[in-house]
């Protein structure tokens, strides 16, 4: 697995197959998505979809308004105001603890996420993160 250093590097097309490798690792314990007959392609949509899936419910969770997400919700704003890194970090830890996402695609998830939306949104944050669902 990279370093969230070197996930940071790569262009977004690379993460999103990254995401769908890992995923479709996850299934097929082989870890060879091609047993699956995914390729290039095939996984850069399924990391696609993957990311939009988790995105969309992350949002829910940072931004929405449901009472029983209250704990939640105080403990990413605050991981929200940390360096890129930590942010990386406890990003992935969110999405494994309370999306039970595969630890590999929450991280890479999590290192798209910050590069796509949290550093460009700043302040404007859930407004802007919502557009990016639209």
């Amino acid at each position: 697995m990279a370093t969230i250093d070197e996930l940071d590097k790569l262009a977004d097309d690379e993460l999103l197959e990254r995401i769908g490798k890992a995923a479709a690792a996850s299934l097929d314990k082989t870890d060879n998505p091609d047993t699956l007959g995914l390729a290039g392609g095939d996984l850069r949509n399924l990391g696609q979809r993957i990311y939009h899936r988790l995105s969309r419910e992350l949002h829910q969770l940072v931004c929405g308004s449901e009472v029983a997400d209250v704990e939640q919700r105080s403990k990413l704003t605050k991981v929200l105001s940390l360096d890129p890194t930590q942010m990386t970090t406890g990003l992935t830890a969110a999405l494994v603890v309370y999306l039970g996402a595969d630890p590999v695609v929450a991280t890479i998830v999590a290192v798209l996420m910050v590069k796509r939306i949290v550093l460009p949104a700043g302040s404007e944050l859930c407004k802007f993160w919502g557009e990016q669902l639209s």
